[in-house]
Order: C-alpha cells, then sequence, then structure tokens
C-alpha cells in the first residue's frame, strides 16, 4: 500500500481504480496504449482509452483527498508517478534488495517490509512476474545474511536465515540444499535428516509438506 509512512490508507472508488493505482506503483511511468491492453485487454481501443481516462479521474480524486495528486503525472500517451512525493515500502524494497545482507541492521529492515505477497494477496496476473522477482530478491539476501553469519560463528541466527528463506519458498532448491548443508557442517544430524524427510529428498511412500518441519522450528 502507498501512504505516507505510518499514516492513512487510501480508500479506492472501485477494483479497478486500485488496480489503474497499483500498475502505476510498479511500472512508475507506462504508455496510456500499454495500460489500456493490459488492463481492458479485449476491449475496442476507443472504449478502453474511455475506461482508462475515467479511471485516471478517480485515482486523482482519491489522491487529492491526502493532498497527493500531484504525485499522479498526466500527458496525451504518458501517465506516471513521482515517486519523490510519496513512499512505498515496495520502492524501498528494491533500494535495499541488492545489498541488505551485508548489515544488520538493513537486513532487519528488509524482513520488516516484506510480507511475502505483492499488493497484499490481490491477483494481478500482470504482477506475478514482480512478484516473483522479489521473493527471489528477498531469498537471496536471506541465503547470503545466512551465509555470513556462519562466517561469523551466529550459526543460531544463520540457522534462522535459511529457515526463512524456505518458508518463503519451501520448494526452493538452493535454500534447501543450503540449510541441508549447514547441518551437516555443524554436526546437526537429527535437523538433517528431519527435513530430508520433509522436503522429499529421502524415498518414502507418504512425504509430509515442508511447511510442517518450517512450523516446528522457525
Amino acid at each position: 500500500m502507498v501512504q505516507e509512512e505510518g499514516g492513512q490508507a487510501i480508500s479506492w472508488r472501485s477494483p479497478k481504480v486500485e488496480e489503474l493505482f497499483a500498475y502505476l506503483v510498479c511500472k512508475v511511468s507506462v504508455s496510456r496504449d500499454e495500460i489500456a491492453d493490459t488492463l481492458w485487454e479485449g476491449f475496442p481501443l476507443d472504449k478502453a482509452m474511455k475506461n482508462l481516462n475515467s479511471t485516471v479521474y478517480y485515482v486523482r480524486k482519491a489522491l487529492q483527498q491526502f493532498g497527493m495528486e500531484e504525485c499522479l503525472i498526466t500527458t496525451r500517451k504518458q501517465i506516471s508517478l513521482d515517486t519523490k512525493r510519496i513512499y512505498c515500502d515496495l520502492y524501498e524494497f528494491q533500494q535495499m534488495q541488492n545489498l541488505a545482507w551485508k548489515t544488520e541492521k538493513e537486513m532487519e529492515r528488509l524482513k520488516e517490509i516484506y510480507r511475502g505477497e505483492l499488493f497484499q494477496g490481490k491477483t494481478y496476473e500482470w504482477s506475478f512476474a514482480k512478484a516473483h522477482t522479489l521473493e527471489k530478491n528477498m531469498i537471496s539476501n536471506l541465503l547470503k545474511a545466512g551465509e555470513l553469519r556462519e562466517d561469523q560463528n551466529r550459526t543460531e541466527e544463520a540457522e534462522r536465515m535459511y529457515l526463512h528463506a524456505l518458508e518463503l519458498d519451501p520448494y526452493h532448491e538452493g535454500a534447501s540444499d543450503r540449510l541441508l548443508d549447514f547441518y551437516n557442517r555443524t554436526g546437526r544430524k537429527k535437523k538433517e535428516k528431519q527435513l530430508r524427510k520433509e522436503i522429499g529428498l529421502l524415498l518414502s511412500d507418504e512425504v509430509p509438506h515442508p511447511l510442517l518441519f518450517l512450523k516446528k522450528h522457525f
């Protein structure tokens, strides 16, 4: 949700108005043609553009209630957001995502603002690729942070990082391999064996879901 940090959430007139704003949050600057093709796919161009214009009006009207209307910039061909005028946890995450694992404070902040689902679980098909990239980057940070803590002999914290990564994606091969290797190196054979069973790496007639293990130990 885009808002002033710690501020009030915006109430949208309709799901399509909210979706348009979400699309702009992701794209920042995008052509009217692309928006029409994406949000009104299959509509005749003139009708799609008419819907777009009215939806832009309601986005601006919603922002106006908070004095934020100037962050929406429109031209004949383009619609943009002035990201300097708004706070968005997505933008903060993207700014931090490459190096956050290197410092304690930034890693904790990254974990705080990453809530697992882009747009709080709203299923916009156009956002799936973006959501996958964000999850991939978060897992990468967690694994690197785990490695760093291992190097510093902070094994309990390293384990928590690896478990967190696997919780985000229980079938992530890199995360499961890293955790199994960690248990092997630190002599935690019982946990290693249990995790192997849970993620289906050992032959078994019935393999429980990996999250059963994670809920016990995360």
